[in-house]
């Protein structure tokens, strides 16, 4: 599993392939302009045997402090909360708009509607955004936009 990061770990380095591995990432690294940027390590390690260890720990601290020079540290912990509370309010949104939807006395008709194929899904769904929207007197293209 590779995700954009910012140390690269390479465990089982004893193991066959761990080279490679660490080539293609480096590789991967130097296609990039890192001028003025920190570029990610590539490590190699062996959790069974602690080899790497001591350095993986220098690097991480290095990293942190990197991020706490430039002002990052505290922007990432910022972001993900803005990202949580996004997620969460999306979360809770959609649990309250199916409970009402649900509750509706049109659900048994809006499924049937949908079972013989008279609307499609994204028409019906739009269609009663629109009309529980208005009802609380907003404008559903001004959300969407």
């Amino acid at each position: 599993v590779m995700e954009i990061g910012n140390i690269f770990v390479i465990n089982k380095a004893d193991r066959e392939g761990a080279d490679r591995t660490y080539r293609e990432i480096m590789g991967m690294l130097d296609m990039v302009g890192w001028e003025n940027k920190f570029r990610p390590p590539v490590l190699l390690v062996e959790a069974n045997t602690g080899k790497g260890i001591e350095e993986l720990v220098v690097k991480l601290l290095e990293h942190k402090n990197y991020l706490e020079e430039k002002g990052l540290f505290r922007k990432f912990f910022i972001d993900r909360a803005k990202k949580m509370f996004e997620k969460v309010l999306v979360g809770e949104l959609e649990k309250a708009i199916i409970e009402v939807v649900r509750s509706d006395n049109r659900w048994l008709n809006w499924q049937k509607e949908l079972e013989a194929k008279e609307v499609d899904p994204y028409t019906l769904a739009n269609g009663i955004l629109e009309d529980f929207v208005r009802i609380k007197g907003l404008c559903i293209k001004d959300i969407k936009n």
